[in-house]
């Protein structure tokens, strides 16, 4: 009964702990605790009995510093403890980014991988050994109206070219997506992926501006992320082979039925649905949002298929440009030899079978492999005229350069008197030489010849 009525006690009276104790000691027991990361209460109430003993002053229980402790706002313990990202994402006051109807910004961001599993169909040497996979996922949303421009699946984590054609994807427009063009900005965070020079070149090539926002800031591709919970709670989690995200709670029964074609196709008739949903945001659907809004840059498809080959500088050989392990050929690479071109080739695994060739910035020819169906066929008669060519321009520069300096005078200064011609050396022998060229080994031989020979 006594040990009940002691429990009793000590339960009101951590309710209540602070009514009774000094203000002072309160505040001693707040700093030790904010100036000790992650210090337990144990240990946080031993250095108050310290500080008491030291002082004279009555040490404080071990309910009273928890109380103390607990009063402390969990910013401050958070901050205190070093935990910047915790506090971030948790506390960090924000405000939402208004976006300019009338500029076309985009927002893209991978969701890595998803939370539904579907079947590898890939060949053997890259399927998995389960025979299943969460596939990742990269998303385009317009920031003002909320369409979504493009979603591309893929088996493997995204790269650059996985961006480069996302935003490809996004630009063109199609019979089943009005929508598209080329945008002012496009927003991405730090990933290599998402920065890659690869991107940069392809969004200046077009005319935009890649914007990477500071690190530890969600809040400015806030749209992206938020649609990729929508869809994780309103698309996945109704498909079979989801697993959820929480990975306590995941059924381990779970297994993969859909392919990732109909995994895509599943996500294209979700957009078409959410497309003619009012949006909360906007009090309009997206589409409807963006037809009375936004003003579509058409793009040229023809720059854009190039641009979205990677770059890379070469210099033309004599036998043509080394690229990946495959040499590359044109007649018109015949006035470019000893020059460095860039060339810009599709993004595969394997080396192309041809590459786009540029030089002084201007396009030059589409150069081919030789090993390829269109080298192995190449008839002997265009190397021969690409060989005369080539000959033909450096004569014609080399006129040109001679043409230029007849007409510019010489100083009389730097007018040389010509050249006289050497007088030949007398003939070792004595004898007069037959012909004016100047003696050489044989003549040498003879005259050596001569003098070994006695006089009949």
């Amino acid at each position: 009964m006594l040990r009940l009525e002691e429990g009793s006690w000590k339960r009101a009276y951590a309710g209540n702990a602070l009514a009774p104790y000094p203000t002072q000691m309160v505040q001693v027991v707040e700093n030790l605790r904010l100036t000790h990361r992650d210090a337990t209460v144990r240990f946080v109430h031993e250095l108050a009995c310290q500080h008491a003993a030291s002082t004279g002053e009555t040490a404080p229980s071990l309910w009273q510093v928890r109380s103390i402790c607990a009063q402390i706002p969990a910013p401050v313990r958070l901050l205190a403890d070093g935990r910047e990202e915790e506090f971030r994402n948790r506390y960090r006051l924000t405000y939402p980014i208004p976006h300019d109807a009338h500029r076309i910004v985009w927002q893209i961001d991978h969701k890595a991988p998803l939370h539904v599993l579907v079947r590898d169909l890939r060949a053997p040497s890259h399927r998995a050994l389960s025979g299943e996979v969460r596939p990742y996922l990269t998303l385009v949303i317009d920031s003002a109206s909320r369409l979504v421009m493009a979603g591309l699946f893929s088996y493997d984590p995204p790269d650059r070219f996985l961006v480069a054609a996302a935003i490809r994807a996004g630009m063109l427009t199609t019979e089943h997506k009005p929508f598209g063009g080329v945008p002012d900005e496009i927003w991405v965070d730090n990933g290599k992926d998402l920065i890659a020079d690869h991107v940069h070149q392809l969004v200046q090539g077009l005319g935009s501006t890649l914007f990477p926002g500071p690190p530890h800031y969600p809040e400015l591709r806030g749209i992206v992320e938020r649609f990729h919970e929508t869809l994780d709670t309103r698309l996945w989690a109704t498909l079979p082979g989801y697993v959820g995200a929480n990975v306590v709670e995941r059924n381990p029964k779970a297994q993969a039925e859909l392919s990732l074609s109909e995994l895509d196709q599943r996500f294209r008739t979700f957009l078409e649905r959410y497309h003619q949903e009012v949006h909360s945001a906007t009090g309009q659907t997206p589409l409807q949002f963006w037809q009375a809004h936004a003003t579509q840059i058409p793009v040229n498809e023809r720059l854009l298929d190039v641009l979205l080959k990677e770059a890379a500088h070469r210099r033309v050989l004599k036998e043509g440009i080394k690229y990946s392990g495959r040499i590359y050929w044109h007649a018109n690479l015949a006035t470019l030899v000893g020059e460095d071109i860039l060339v810009r080739a599709a993004p595969s695994y394997m080396a192309p079978d041809s590459l786009e060739v540029y030089f002084e910035e201007q396009w030059r020819c589409t150069a081919f492999a030789l090993d390829s169906a269109k080298g192995l066929a190449l008839p002997r008669s265009v190397v021969t005229e690409a060989q005369r060519d080539q000959r033909a321009a450096a004569r014609r520069r080399i006129a040109k350069a001679q043409a230029t300096v007849k007409e510019i005078p010489s100083p009389p200064s730097e007018q040389r008197p010509p050249r006289r011609r050497a007088a030949p050396p007398p003939d070792p022998a004595g004898t007069p030489s037959l012909s004016t060229r100047p003696p050489d080994l044989f003549d040498f031989l003879v005259a050596q010849q001569m003098r070994k020979d006695p006089l009949p």
